[in-house]
């Protein structure tokens, strides 16, 4: 994607020929939730700093918190 801001040069632009494959169907559907900017980067830097991302940890608390088998509360960040 394309974000034209003033007064910055792009080295490289991205086009269609030059983007990678995205798959017609991907495995789950995307979901829009509500997270204020300050936890959403706070997120991004804790999931970071352990080697996961997002997406995985709020998959992994969806499923415990729904009880469903063999799921476990997500390893939490060291303070």
């Amino acid at each position: 994607m394309y974000v034209h801001r003033k007064g910055v040069t792009l080295k490289t632009v991205r086009t269609p020929t030059r983007l990678g494959r995205v798959p017609n169907q991907p495995r789950t559907q995307h979901r829009s939730v509500r997270i204020s900017d300050e936890d959403w980067d706070d997120a991004e830097a804790a999931t970071s700093s352990m080697s996961t991302d997002r997406a995985k940890v709020i998959n992994q608390f969806l499923r415990w918190y729904l009880r469903r088998p063999g799921a476990k509360l997500p390893d939490r960040p060291p303070r």
